[in-house]
């Protein structure tokens, strides 16, 4: 009993933590990076709304919807299953062996990184991307991606000021 409780607790502290840390790096001020002239509040433009952006992937000029998962925006909202369980019977983008595949938000400031993946199994294979770039499979296949977005203070990439997912199917034919 007494270590279910402590788990129960220390849960409880975590995910509290994740909520003011968010909303906390929201209004990051950057004073030991700021410029002389500069204010910190000039540093970073604010991101905008409640929750992250739509996404979409773009493929031969067609739009395809991305399903978002768990985020931290201005609070933080998480999805406890992965892209499998997100995407049960989506409609798949069908694409040819290494077709180029765009991620495309209407939103300003886009995120400073993306990271994505697909699932193999209980495996995430990395994908590599470039300018918001990838490109599908050789192999033939059905394919659950995981795209990661984040958006970082700007000269410091390792300072998330928020991020979310967001899944996509891709049926290679």
């Amino acid at each position: 009993m007494k270590k279910s409780a402590w788990l129960y607790i220390l849960l409880m502290c975590a995910l509290a933590g994740c909520s003011a840390d968010q909303q906390d790096s929201l209004q990051v001020t950057l004073a030991s990076t700021s410029a002389p002239s500069a204010s910190s509040e000039e540093q970073f433009t604010e991101l905008t709304g409640d929750a992250p952006p739509s996404a979409w992937i773009e493929y031969e000029g067609e739009r395809y919807d991305a399903h978002r998962g768990s985020y931290c925006w201005v609070g933080c909202v998480d999805m406890s299953f992965g892209p499998i369980e997100q995407l049960a019977e989506p409609p798949a983008i069908v694409a040819q062996p290494g077709a180029k595949l765009m991620v495309q938000m209407e939103y300003e400031p886009m995120p400073n990184q993306i990271h994505v993946s697909y699932t193999d199994g209980d495996k995430q294979i990395p994908v590599a991307n470039k300018d918001f770039t990838f490109h599908a499979p050789e192999e033939s296949g059905r394919y659950y991606y995981s795209i990661f977005a984040k958006w970082t203070v700007e000269d410091q990439e390792d300072v998330t000021r928020a991020d979310s997912i967001y899944y996509i199917v891709v049926e290679v034919q």
